[in-house]
């Protein structure tokens, strides 16, 4: 037993050896990922272009003034006696909108679409940290495989040793000895499955953060987060309805819905909008020289017949919203089902994770009679490595089970839509420095 942890602890530090950087916390991850991923500032800049639609559909509602300038200067060829002439002119106007139903919906969807570029940008924003949560999880859980597997191998290269030796004594059959020669090449097997896994998790750290994905810390604990009970869920659920992006998203679809409606109602209504202009015009030939003049009027327009074309954009509006409703519906009983689950993993991966610690706690028994029904000779050469490989495997199965409890903590509060810099913290608190190297 303490062999197998030595040989455990030996093989995470040769794992954790090649490179010179600083290992680095989930926390330091999170803020290399902001600076570095694209995909992230290609959301921020998103993000700046859609919140110019409420600028833009406000500007519809405010004055449109405009200023023009003319300088024309005429050359005549015959007859020969008219002299050249030159005529100057500029121009000032004023228009504004008092009643336009069209403008006005335009107004209030660019409003809405600003807030829903703020949603989906806070969307992918933590859909970026639960990336970069669960790379940064699957390469310190890929990097604890290996370990394992590095120590279970080193086990197993003891066992043919001492089997061979035995064998030779004529103290071992050579069944043993096969048996143990299996599960070496059994291990060397998953030791090259191991480490293609963790190279590539540790690329994905990198993809995502622009860091080493080699120095990862691995996880000494799971105290910084509990399973939330079962009698909670409804508060979540209801908390979800609120806080889910994919929710929020879907009702800002709904508004926007309506206003559309609201615009295609436009179509049959009055628009009624004032003017102003000033002109000042300047004839060199002309009589009078120069003539100025000013005007103040109001439009009035008002559809009458477009061959039915009105009426079918409003029709189309009214589905289109009825649809958005159903969606918005569709997506709530989808996030409240997706909730069920999301706890479900997240209580069901702290009960297996306590059941593996007890299977590991078994095993290590096991191994513990087994090593003495050896020397008494009550146990056999194969017994032991049987015993060995049942620990080995409830050692792995308890990495697997731990890793897979802190992402389903992460997969919940993504459903939450609470996943922030705070949760990187609990997290934090769990990874070990046993990786850290200066």
């Amino acid at each position: 037993m303490k062999n197998i942890i030595r040989y455990f602890l030996i093989a995470t530090f040769m794992v954790c050896l090649p490179g010179t950087s600083r290992a680095f916390g989930l926390v330091e991850a999170w803020d290399a990922a902001r600076n570095f991923n694209p995909e992230y500032a290609a959301a921020q800049h998103q993000l700046y272009a859609e919140r110019e639609k409420k600028n833009i559909g406000r500007a519809g509602l405010l004055p449109q003034i405009s200023i023009a300038t003319n300088h024309t200067r005429n050359h005549w060829e015959s007859p020969v006696s008219m002299p050249s002439s030159e005529a100057r002119s500029y121009s000032f106007q004023l228009n504004q909108p008092l009643f336009d139903v069209g403008k006005y919906a335009a107004f209030q969807r660019g409003g809405i679409e600003a807030k829903m570029a703020d949603v989906q940008f806070d969307l992918s924003r933590q859909q970026l940290l639960a990336s970069v949560i669960r790379a940064y999880l699957e390469a310190s859980r890929a990097q604890d495989l290996l370990a394992a597997t590095l120590a279970a191998k080193k086990a197993y290269q003891l066992q043919v040793k001492q089997a061979y030796l035995a064998q030779r004594l004529g103290t071992a059959s050579l069944l043993e000895l096969n048996e143990a020669q299996a599960a070496l090449d059994g291990a060397s097997a998953k030791e090259l499955e191991d480490r293609n896994e963790l190279e590539r998790w540790q690329l994905e750290v990198e993809r995502l953060t622009g860091l080493d994905g080699r120095m990862v810390r691995t996880v000494d604990n799971l105290l910084a987060l509990k399973p939330h009970p079962e009698i909670e869920f409804e508060y979540h659920a209801n908390r979800a309805m609120i806080f889910n992006h994919s929710i929020r998203l879907a009702e800002f679809a709904v508004e926007a819905s309506k206003s559309e409606v609201l615009a295609k109602k436009g179509l049959h209504t009055p628009v009624l909008a004032l003017s102003a202009a000033y002109s000042d015009r300047h004839d060199v030939d002309g009589f009078p020289v120069r003539k100025r003049g000013s005007s103040v009027g109001v439009t009035f327009s008002m559809p009458i017949f477009s061959g039915g074309s009105h009426q079918a954009q409003l029709r189309e509006s009214l589905a289109s919203r009825d649809a958005a409703q159903e969606k918005l519906e569709a997506t709530r009983r989808q996030v409240k089902v997706q909730m069920r689950k999301a706890l479900n993993e997240m209580n069901g991966g702290w009960e297996l994770k306590m059941a593996k610690e007890k299977l590991l706690l078994s095993s290590k028994s096991k191994l513990d009679s087994t090593k003495i029904g050896l020397k008494v000779g009550l146990r056999s050469q194969l017994d032991l490595l049987q015993a060995e490989q049942a620990y080995l495997d409830a050692f792995a199965g308890l990495i697997e089970s731990k890793h897979r409890y802190l992402i389903s903590h992460v997969n919940f509060a993504l459903l939450m839509g609470d996943l922030e810099r705070d949760m990187l913290s609990r997290l934090n608190d769990g990874l070990g420095m046993s990786s850290r190297l200066s």
